[in-house]
């Protein structure tokens, strides 16, 4: 289970960095220097899968990985389906403001995923003397 949180937390980190690239096409076409920009930003969609890599590699048990995979998979879906709800049916450059508030839901769904997992940790075994 460990394995596929792993997994699940680097495809979400890919599938929202694929949506901001397709997403932020047109606006950074308009600006002189938009590198910079574009970069910070970029690294801010991606930033809360760091918190479900921590989460997957912090977990122990199976059920602390699947709750790490299962709270990956809903930030995911979450950040994916508002991304192509505000840029497919609406398009406007407001929504560009999307890329600075899902990451903060999405590192709140990243703390959770850090806090389950530990404990969700259990106890280590004593070491022997």
């Amino acid at each position: 289970m460990k394995p596929a949180a792993l997994v699940a937390s680097v495809l979400g980190a890919a599938v929202m960095a694929a949506s901001f690239l397709l997403m932020m096409t047109p606006w950074q076409l308009t600006s002189a220097d938009p590198v910079f920009g574009v970069l910070a930003v970029g690294v801010l969609v991606v930033s809360p899968y760091a918190a479900f890599l921590l989460a997957a590699a912090v977990s122990r048990t199976k059920i602390g990985a699947g709750v790490v995979l299962a709270l990956s998979l809903v930030a995911t879906v979450l950040g994916t389906v508002v991304y192509v709800d505000a840029f497919l049916r609406h398009e406007s450059p407001a929504f560009v403001l999307l890329f600075v508030s899902v990451p903060v839901v999405q590192w709140g769904i990243g703390v959770a995923a850090i806090v389950a997992a530990v404990v969700l940790r259990g106890r280590q075994p004593a070491p022997s003397r």
